[in-house]
């Protein structure tokens, strides 16, 4: 069997981490949900001095138990990649597709619905970023598996 490339075990660990991180996520939505809402608040208002208005908390929990039902999944798809980069690496679109949805999602609420602050900590500050990452770290392994030939654009 061949051995992975360094670019592979580059995503392997990144994967691992983001399994991790997102299943911290999955429970700090589940048990703190509200808190880190409040929190994007008080930062944006009392801190920042920012002119942008306070986001409502929700008083039900339905779109908890969406939140959490995507961050459990994504954390399984990062572990199945993790676990055998090589096989798995496919998994990474499901990854890219959810951040990059969440990402233009909460970006376009910020400017067509209300300028929350949360919607720009959601999407410029960490789920942009984590799709940023993600992609550049999947390419680099995806093409560390082509031949030179293979990278040559056509011509």
């Amino acid at each position: 069997m061949n051995e992975l490339t360094r670019e592979e075990r580059q995503l392997a660990t990144l994967m691992r981490c983001w399994t991790w991180f997102f299943g911290f996520g999955a429970v700090a939505f589940l048990l703190f949900g509200d808190w880190i809402l409040y929190s994007g608040n008080y930062f944006s208002v009392e801190i920042m001095k920012w002119k942008l208005p306070a986001m409502p908390l929700p008083v039900e929990k339905f779109w908890l138990a969406l939140t959490v039902s995507l961050m459990v999944t994504i954390t399984s798809i990062c572990r199945y990649i993790a676990k055998d980069v090589r096989t798995n690496i496919f998994l990474t679109s499901f990854l890219l597709v959810s951040k990059l949805t969440s990402t233009l999602v909460m970006l376009s609420a910020f400017f067509w619905d209300r300028p929350y602050f949360n919607y720009l900590l959601g999407s410029v500050f960490c789920d942009g970023p984590i799709f940023v990452i993600t992609l550049v770290f999947y390419r680099r392994a995806v093409m560390s598996r082509m031949t030179p030939c293979m990278r040559q654009p056509a011509s």
